[in-house]
Order: structure tokens, then sequence, then C-alpha cells
């Protein structure tokens, strides 16, 4: 049974979570019409995932399939309620109603859909080793990756060093919240991808402060999310990294953007990359960068109101042994080794960022550092922590 194939069936689940949401916070009815092939087209890609599961759970072991059983009977239910109770409210006008029965649902059987699928994940990691076609197919997702923020940082080097540096964060966290790997990996993708909508526009608005750019420029900055998301997602690979990045400016008190979700209605994935942003944003930003303590109580006065307050807890204890806090020195970039972790950016001399700092060096990415050297020296030694 592929662990992929269940993953997306959570997320499919919470597509149709936010298609809901979106259409019973709409009050003209407008919104309903508008997404009901997207809610079709999920609830069909559902069903197909189940059918397959319940296959591949008969061949694996009964005890999976019990478990898939528990899935489609939560999710029958929770379509039923929609299709019968829900939609029909909508249409007729009755949003009072369509919210009350919708709140009355999504939590409940929501949770008892994405328990169950966890304990079949786990069973599918237990019995099964991962196949060499599948690290073929990991490999070659995170040079794809790499490939796209490498355009990004080429278009304008602040943006690919500023995604580079928060993707450093987004994983540690994910990391440090004991997320499964490739939960872990799919945000740390997402991260470094959340800005490949802004790719084409003006490079003097990224550089503008908040209070100088005019309406329309903001509204392009506003719209970055949704476009990231509609690039991505003919890409499969891809699709899931866009809809964290679809919902990575949502606030976690509702007033955020582009789908006013609130607190769990907001991807997990994208909690986590609004807390990193945030931090690196303030940390690093052009005018009056701020310290890390000043960046971090930034963080904290944002918990509860566009940050997941559980998201920012982690954060700070994550933070508490990052390198930042440990003994550093400095040494020439020939004497970089594989297994030394950075405490401070490495950048060529053109000012393009190689490695952020936090990462750890890897036999791989010590060849690419020594090949970009010979092309673009790195005029500046390397800061990397001391370790025991």
């Amino acid at each position: 049974m592929s662990d992929m194939r269940l993953y997306e069936l959570k997320e499919g689940l919470q597509e149709v979570r936010r298609l809901l949401v979106t259409m019973v916070l709409d009050r003209s009815g407008a919104r309903t019409i508008d997404l009901m092939p997207a809610l079709t087209e999920t609830t069909t890609t559902i069903d197909a995932r189940i059918k397959d599961m319940l296959h591949e759970g008969a061949e694996v072991q009964p005890k999976i399939r019990s478990a898939v059983l528990e899935i489609k009977e939560i999710w029958e239910d929770f379509r039923k309620t929609r299709d019968e109770q829900i939609i029909p409210a909508l249409k007729e006008g009755r949003y009072d109603d369509a919210t009350r029965i919708a709140s009355g649902i999504q939590e409940k059987r929501y949770r008892e859909f994405i328990s169950i699928a966890e304990l079949v994940d786990l069973n599918q990691e237990l019995e099964r080793a991962v196949s060499e076609q599948t690290r073929e197919i990991r490999e070659n997702f995170f040079v794809f990756i790499r490939l796209f923020t490498d355009l990004t940082e080429l278009f304008d080097a602040s943006v690919g060093g500023h995604c580079k540096r928060i993707a450093v964060l987004a994983r540690g966290l994910a990391e440090k919240m004991g997320l499964p790997l490739k939960d872990v990996e799919l945000i740390e993708a997402a991260a470094n991808l959340h800005t490949i909508g802004l790719i084409g526009l003006p490079r003097n608005i990224f550089h503008k402060k908040s209070r100088s750019l005019s309406e329309r420029e903001r509204a392009l900055l506003r719209h970055n999310p949704v476009l990231s998301q509609s690039l991505l997602s003919s890409v499969d690979m891809l699709k899931q990294a866009g809809l964290i990045i679809r919902s990575h400016m949502e606030r976690y008190d509702g007033t955020g953007f582009p789908d006013k979700l609130r607190r769990e209605e907001i991807n997990l994935g994208a909690r986590i990359l609004a807390v990193c942003k945030l931090y690196e944003t303030v940390r690093h930003r052009e005018d009056n960068p701020l310290l890390r303590l000043d960046a971090m109580a930034v963080v904290r006065r944002e918990s509860g109101k566009g940050l997941d307050p559980e998201v920012v807890n982690s954060f700070v204890e994550f933070m508490e042994g990052r390198a930042d806090d440990k003994l550093s020195q400095r040494i020439p970039i020939a004497d970089i080794k594989s297994g030394m972790l950075l405490a401070s950016d490495l950048a060529t001399a053109r000012g393009m960022l190689l490695v952020p700092k936090g990462r750890r060096i890897t036999a791989d990415l010590l060849e690419k550092i020594m090949n970009i050297d010979k092309i673009d020296p790195i005029v500046t030694a390397a800061m990397v922590v001391l370790e025991d």
C-alpha cells in the first residue's frame, strides 16, 4: 500500500474541509456554485483512493483492510451529511443551518479519520521497507526542488536566500515536533517553493517597505499563495506542497488570506511555515534587521493571533538548541569537511546564498560547494559549529 496514496487521502479530506469552510463563510452563495466542481473532483479522487487502499490492504494484511474499512465508513458519513444537509442549506440560503451542521460534524469525524489513517500508516512503515524505486523518486524530487530554488535565487538573490533559510528552519521545526519523514520533507519543499509565484513580478516590489507599496503591488504580493499553488498543481509530486503554500498566509485567528481559515482548519505544514517565515523575515530584513532575541519576541507576540501557539512553543524549544547558541569558528573553504554544521550562511562572491546556516554538510553538498567555488569563488571563510 502506497504511503503517498494514504498521505494524499488525508490531504484530500483537508481540501474538502477547506472548500466547505469557504462555502459556509460566504453569505452570498456565489462560492457554493464556483467551488462545486472542485468539491466533486476531490470527492471522486478520495473514493478512488479508498477503493485502491482496500484492494491493497487485502493483499498486505487483514488488520490494515479493517482499518481502511473504518476510514471508508467515516468518509461516507461525512460525505452524506455534506451532500444531504450542508450543500442544500447553502443553496437555499440557510447559512446559519449550514454553519451549525458543519461545525457539528467536521472536527469529530475528521479527527477519527486521521487517527485511523495514522494507524494504517504506522502498520505500513513496520510491514514494508522502502523500495529502490521509491528512493530514486525521492532523490529526483529534491533535485527538482533545488532546481526551482536556484532559479528563484537567480531571479533575486535575496528572495532565494530567504526561501533557503526558511526551509532549514521549517525542516528542523517539523522534526522537533515529531512529524513523519515524508511530512518533514513535504514542508521543507513547500518552504523552498513558497515564493515561486513571485517570479516575473518587478524586482523592486520585493525591496519596498510595506507602507510604500501601492494597492496594486500589495494585491500582487497577496496573490502569491494562490498563484504558487496553481503553478505547482500541474506537477503531481508538488500538489501537496501547493496546498501548504496556499495556506501559509492564513492567520490562526482567521483574519489571513486567501481563504480566511482559522486554527486547525489551516494545514499544519502551513502553520509551521508561517512561524518560520515571520522569524526569518524580521531577522534578515533589509531595513532594520532584528537580533535573534528580538525576532523571537516578535514571534511570541503573534502566538494565538497570527500563529498557532503550540507551533510557537515548539519553535521556541527548537531555537534554544540552534547553532546560534553554540561556539563556532571560522575556517577556510578548502577545510570544510562532510559532517560539519554551518553556523552562518555560505554565499558566493556575487551574493548568491549557497548553503544556509544550520545545514549540515553532506558529501554531495560538499562536492557542489567545491564545484561552484571554481566558477563563482566563495571569498569569505565558513563559520562552523564546534561540536563535541
